[in-house]
């Protein structure tokens, strides 16, 4: 284990510029730009640990509702995956980009047809449960 973690060491890094470098500063363009990036330093050390286990489950949610669904209106489902071991964050990413590219597919699908009811909820479900992972990993810590 690396110690500090990245989340830790960009958590300091955040505290000691608004701590010791933003008081220094008049108000203006430079401190409002500090001001930013604090708060970008702050998502960034928040979201680090989190978005292996955000985009794993994200992934599997919507493999489940594609298969479910795609069948429904004609496409063929994403192909199922049997990882050996636990996928790298670059993996887990592509992943979750070609999923959402299939996502997308169905939602045109349903929107050109309205077709299935069941397809159209099931949608609907994944998008709630979507939103809730991302407001989840997006908790603010900033002050």
């Amino acid at each position: 284990m690396i110690n500090p973690t990245i989340s830790k060491l960009l958590g300091g890094v955040a505290t000691s510029l608004d701590e010791t470098v933003l008081p220094e500063l008049e108000p203006g363009f430079a401190r409002n730009q500090l001001v930013a990036a604090i708060a970008l330093i702050r998502r960034a050390a928040t979201v680090d640990e989190r978005i292996g286990g955000y985009l794993w489950e994200d992934n599997r949610d919507i493999t489940a509702v594609l298969s479910e669904v795609a069948p429904l209106v004609g496409l063929d489902p994403p192909p199922i995956t049997v990882d050996a071991g636990y996928p790298t964050l670059d993996e887990l990413r592509r992943r979750n980009l070609a999923l959402q590219h299939q996502l997308v597919a169905i939602h045109d699908t349903l929107r050109e047809d309205s077709g299935s009811e069941r397809a159209q909820a099931a949608l609907r479900a994944l998008f709630e449960r979507m939103l809730a992972r991302e407001s989840q990993i997006n908790t603010s810590t900033w002050v």
